[in-house]
């Protein structure tokens, strides 16, 4: 996340899991850089 520290927003409470803000983030990145996937 910013500044290196995770962006606490996008998890649930364990800090572990994702929450759903979280995925739609994480796959609109996964969409935006197919480079990561190669």
């Amino acid at each position: 996340g910013e500044n290196g520290l995770p962006m606490f927003r996008y998890y649930l409470p364990d800090l572990v899991h994702l929450n759903t803000a979280g995925y739609a983030v994480w796959a609109e990145a996964l969409r935006k850089t197919p480079a990561l996937l190669a």
